[in-house]
Formats: C-alpha cells, sequence, structure tokens
C-alpha cells in the first residue's frame, strides 16, 4: 500500500523517513520509494539523472532520459549533434536516436536521404546521383548547361529554355524590355506597367517620394508608410514627442510608451505636482505617493491629528495597525489580536509550516496540525 504523507514521511506517524527524493506520497513500507521525484532513479531514488535529461526526467530503474535537452541524443543524452559534420545540408535536425539528420540540402548537394554529401554538376540546383533535377537560376537542359537568353531572363524552362520569370525591371515575352517607369522594380510582365516600386518611391509611375523614416523606405500606392522605423508614429512617420521616455511612442496614436518620472498626459506633456513624493499617475496626474502627513491627487490636505506619521493617499484615513495584527489599539498601536498564521507580541512572526492555520500567539505551538502529522501531548 502506498502512504500518503508529505514527501519522506510515512502513514502512521508522519515521522519515519523515506529516501530523501522519494516523490510526494510514494514511500512504500517506510523505506522503499513507488516514484522518484523529476530528477532522481534508483530503488533508493538517490541517482541523479543525466545531465542532459530534460525536465521530464530519467526512467526509474536504467535512468533512461524520457527527452533530451536541444542538441543532445542518445538513451543518456550523452551524444551532441553537430551541425558542421554535414556541410551540404541547409537545416539539420537533431534526432533522438540518429543524431544530426539532413531534412534539406543547400543548392547543389544531392538528396537529404543521402545526408547532401553528394555535390551536383557545376549549374545544377538540385541532383540526385549526379542526374540533374533543376538547373540554377539562368541555366537550363538536361545537363543544366546552357544559358538562359536574353541575360535579363532570370529564369527559364529547364527543358525548353523558354524564359519563365524576368529580372528586375524587365518586361515582355522574352524580358528584353525595360518597364515602362523608370524607378519601377516590378511591372506586369505583358503590360509593363509597374506593380512594385524601388524603395523609397509610389504612384503609377514610381515618380514620387516616399516620407522619411519609412521601414525598408517602403510606402504604399498613396504615399503611406506602411511602418515606421524607431521613435516614429503614423502614416507620415512623424517623430515620438521628446518628451516621451527613450523616445519610443505607439506607431498609431502617438501617444507614449512611458513617461519620464515627474511628467504625465498622452505625450507625456505635463509636469507631476511639486507636492508629489515621485511620480503621479500617467494620465490623471494624481500623486501615486506624498511625503509623510499629507495626502489627496496633489498631496496638500494634510492627514488628521490622530494619524501616526502619515495616512492614505486617496481616502486621507489613518493606517492603522501594523502588518499581522488583527485588532491594535488605536492610540498605542499596540497588538490585541493576530491574524491567522502570525505569532509574537507584535504578531511579526510565521507559524510553523506544520501547523494547519492558527498558532498560540505567545508560543507559536500549533492549535491543529496539516494532515498526516499530530500534536505532541505537553508541548501545548
Amino acid at each position: 500500500m502506498i502512504n500518503a504523507c508529505f514527501t519522506g514521511v510515512t502513514w502512521t506517524t508522519c515521522t519515519s523517513q523515506c529516501a530523501r527524493h522519494c516523490a510526494v506520497g510514494a514511500c512504500v513500507n517506510n523505506t522503499t520509494c513507488a516514484l522518484c521525484e523529476a530528477g532522481y532513479w534508483g530503488p533508493g531514488c538517490d541517482v541523479t539523472c543525466p545531465v542532459y535529461c530534460t525536465a521530464a526526467g530519467c526512467d526509474r530503474l536504467r535512468g533512461q532520459c524520457f527527452t533530451c535537452n536541444e542538441g543532445h541524443y542518445g538513451e543518456y543524452c550523452e551524444k551532441t549533434c553537430r551541425d558542421d559534420l554535414l556541410p551540404g545540408c541547409q537545416t539539420v535536425t537533431c534526432e533522438r536516436k540518429t543524431g544530426s539528420t539532413c531534412t534539406a540540402c543547400k543548392p547543389g548537394f544531392g538528396q537529404p536521404e543521402n545526408n547532401c554529401t553528394d555535390t551536383c554538376p557545376a549549374n545544377c540546383d538540385r541532383c540526385d546521383a549526379g542526374q540533374c533535377l533543376g538547373c540554377a537560376p539562368s541555366f537550363w537542359g538536361e545537363s543544366c548547361n546552357n544559358t538562359c537568353s536574353p541575360t535579363t531572363c532570370a529564369e527559364c524552362n529547364m527543358t525548353t529554355g523558354e524564359c519563365d520569370f524576368c529580372s528586375l525591371g524587365y518586361y515582355g515575352a522574352n524580358c528584353d524590355e525595360p518597364c515602362l517607369a523608370d524607378e519601377c522594380q516590378v511591372c506586369d510582365r505583358s503590360s509593363g506597367v509597374c506593380r512594385l516600386c524601388l524603395p523609397g518611391r509610389y504612384g503609377p509611375d514610381c515618380d514620387s517620394v516616399c516620407p522619411a523614416n519609412c521601414v525598408g523606405d517602403r510606402c504604399g500606392a498613396d504615399g503611406r508608410c506602411e511602418r515606421c522605423s524607431y521613435g516614429f508614429w503614423g502614416p507620415n512617420c512623424a517623430p515620438c514627442s521628446d518628451t516621451c521616455s527613450n523616445r519610443t511612442c505607439d506607431a498609431v496614436t502617438g501617444r507614449c510608451m512611458q513617461c519620464a518620472v515627474g511628467s504625465y498626459g498622452e505625450t507625456c506633456e505635463h509636469n507631476c505636482s511639486e507636492s508629489c513624493n515621485g511620480g503621479c499617475d500617467r494620465d490623471t496626474g494624481n500623486c501615486t505617493l506624498c511625503f509623510a502627513g499629507s495626502w489627496g491627487g496633489d498631496c496638500l490636505s494634510m492627514c488628521p491629528i490622530k494619524c501616526i506619521d502619515s495616512c492614505h493617499v486617496v481616502s486621507g484615513q489613518c493606517f492603522t495597525c501594523p502588518e499581522g495584527c488583527g485588532e491594535c489599539d488605536v492610540d498605542t498601536k499596540v497588538c490585541l489580536t493576530c491574524v491567522a498564521g502570525r505569532f509574537g507580541a507584535d504578531c511579526s512572526s510565521t507559524c510553523p509550516s506544520s501547523c494547519s492555520g492558527s498558532c498560540l500567539r505567545g508560543s507559536g505551538h500549533c492549535l491543529s496540525c496539516q494532515p498526516g502529522q499530530h500534536l505532541h501531548l505537553g508541548l501545548l
């Protein structure tokens, strides 16, 4: 039968100890753990899991990792994957059993099934056992030894040599005609009408200049920035207010992300009251903290005479009992009762964790215990 005490404690008295790293509620016959804490294994749960196991832990009997940390493999995650062992790979994954495994090859190398170890013939983009499966840009033919024509053809059909894609700035059946607009980057293959202007330009003829501070110098057909650079906002990327902390603001509204201490408002354009003890509310300007003896949004109201030192910044009510007190003398602030879980003359001490709820104010002895533990007569 599995007992149900806290870690390492048996059911009968909650005083006998199991193995140190036995899982909660898994102590059998006072000595044997039915389940180890995560990170430990062995009959006594006293062997740590291999260093590169994840937080999931390892097998209780053999210590084999359930899963490995990134970059490691093997039963005990003792082996390290290395990308540099497969120079022809575009992407490499670390498989639990096999280690470094190629999933995609770089241009000019063979197939992932062969870990991209085969080098393709010249001008081949992809190959298998030395046979071209695809040509590099600007080449065509069974062995990719023919050059696309004209030179303004970016990519042509591998079999026929007919141009499939034009180089930037050109159009036509043979991609030999410049786009109609001088500042055009991509135009319609048939008509030559511009579809994408060069960075920094916009309009049907790409003759208008985008506003400064657009990300990537890109703007829409209406001249509005698609995104603004850091520190700018709005369709025309106006600069954030210099009153914004770190000169940063919302890219749409221009509202400062944060105000410096002592200022408030949408763009931090207002100064907090000099009577504030530090900063004030970002939206209202009300003081968040007053100097001792004052209260209110502008900290100009005085605390009642009966208050000791200070009062609540919003309500003006006196701060009454010290922390931990349930009730205290209004005049002397001496604690009359403690809140649950605290004890001592000033209620500043915390009851033992073995107590369930409160403890005796004078001694700290438990009034009742946590489940699985019991009171020892004569201690109260």
